[in-house]
């Protein structure tokens, strides 16, 4: 038995009403996603350190217990800087800003703030003034996009709402996104589960791969391939 076939008008109605609820559960409130541009490594100019100046105090603890260290604080942020910018392991890393580090230093410095949220703090400090320090953007964007295993989703969704695409290591529909999975479930998924009792078999079936969409749409990816990540 063929099914019976929809006139143009009623597929135009179902087409404007299907966009109506996609736009209805698309998150508000973030910035457009966009690359930063690439910018070559340099050193910070007194006005990147004067920004940067104040969430670098408020994170670094200039009393803690450790063997004493060779640089300041300023020095060892900006050769953390350097070494996000390069793309090889933490131990060949060399800094000429800190030549006394070590890579493997580096890296425990560099993560020592990544679990203190300083990255995710110069992330939002940058979003407040976007577009006025363009290479400082770049440079914590690789940074934050280096401790991306420390910040889980939080660091995702700071990426999403703040719109630095070049934080991210793949584009931000390959990553699981909360608030839109809510949102399709209040919106969507929620209202069709109502007379979902009455549904025969064959609609059923429909709503179930309906709800496979649904899941790949808001669940991202599973495996990030390296030729994703941005420059």
């Amino acid at each position: 038995m063929s099914r019976p076939r929809l006139s143009a008008a009623r597929k135009a109605i179902l087409a404007a009403r299907a966009i109506g609820t996609l736009n209805d559960v698309i998150p508000r409130g973030r910035r457009p996603a966009r690359l930063s541009a690439p910018v070559a490594w340099r050193r910070l100019s007194p006005e990147e350190r004067a920004f940067v100046e104040p969430v670098l105090a408020l994170h670094c603890k200039v009393g803690e217990q450790g063997r004493p260290a060779f640089h300041d604080p300023m020095e060892r942020l900006e050769a953390c800087l350097e070494a996000a910018c390069q793309r090889g392991p933490w131990r060949g890393v060399r800094s000429a800003v800190a030549p006394r580090m070590s890579g493997d230093a580096l890296h425990r410095c560099f993560r020592r703030w990544a679990a203190r949220g300083m990255w995710m703090a110069l992330l939002r400090q940058l979003a407040a003034v976007r577009g006025r320090f363009p290479a400082l953007e770049y440079f914590v964007c690789r940074a934050f996009r280096r401790a991306w295993r420390m910040q889980g989703l939080h660091g995702v969704m700071l990426a999403r709402e703040t719109g630095f695409a070049s934080a991210l290591r793949a584009p931000p529909s390959c990553f699981p996104d909360p608030v839109l999975s809510a949102n399709c479930h209040l919106g969507l998924i929620a209202p069709m589960l109502k007379g979902a009792a009455a549904w025969p078999a064959g609609v059923r079936e429909s709503f179930g791969r309906v709800l496979r969409a649904v899941a790949r749409w808001c669940g991202g990816v599973r495996r990030i391939r390296r030729a994703w990540e941005p420059a």
